[in-house]
């Protein structure tokens, strides 16, 4: 089994990623970080649907695979499945960004739907972009494959690489 790892949006999140590529390496074949294009350029603004091309692309001969994704990776990752471009064996959500999706993305409780894995998401108590309990509620609109832990936190910085590490393994 490999992993595909999907940072968030903020360039700051690169090096973060790389960490957790570290910290979940030992328990795949192959891992795979995708940089996403406006980290070179900050001032573009993420284009999920290009995310979403640009990742399949490296897919070809990748083999089964789980995503590991926060934030707005989990945004292409959802796209990316609903389009039938991502073709995951499971996925690991850090932080879904419930703030991002009511502002920007609407239709991701209808990209929700076309997920059909095994999804953990894992979720600070008060992460200020989408709180455990706001995350909660709004996924009971979907369906029954997603998986929520509930992480002690304040902020939408995710680091715990062991938690991560755990729950991956359950699903490779």
């Amino acid at each position: 089994m490999n992993l595909l790892l999907l940072g968030g949006m903020s360039p700051h999140n690169k090096p973060w990623i790389y960490e957790v590529e570290q910290a979940l390496a030992p328990l795949f074949r192959h891992t795979l970080v995708h940089e996403y294009a406006h980290w070179s350029d900050p001032k573009k603004p993420m284009d999920i649907n290009h995310e979403v091309a640009a990742v399949s692309e490296k897919l070809d001969h990748f083999g089964r695979y789980v995503i590991f994704a926060k934030s707005a990776g989990t945004l292409v990752t959802l796209k990316g499945m609903a389009v039938q471009a991502l073709h995951p064996s499971g996925c690991l959500f850090a932080g879904l960004p419930l703030s991002l999706i009511r502002e920007e993305h609407a239709d991701a409780s209808a990209l929700m739907r076309f997920n059909d894995v095994p999804t953990i998401i894992v979720q600070h108590e008060a992460d200020p972009v989408g709180s455990f309990a706001a995350v909660k509620s709004y996924l009971l609109e979907t369906p029954s494959n997603y998986r929520l832990i509930e992480t002690p936190g304040t902020t939408h910085d995710y680091r715990e690489f062991d938690v991560f590490k755990d729950l991956a393994a359950g699903l490779v």
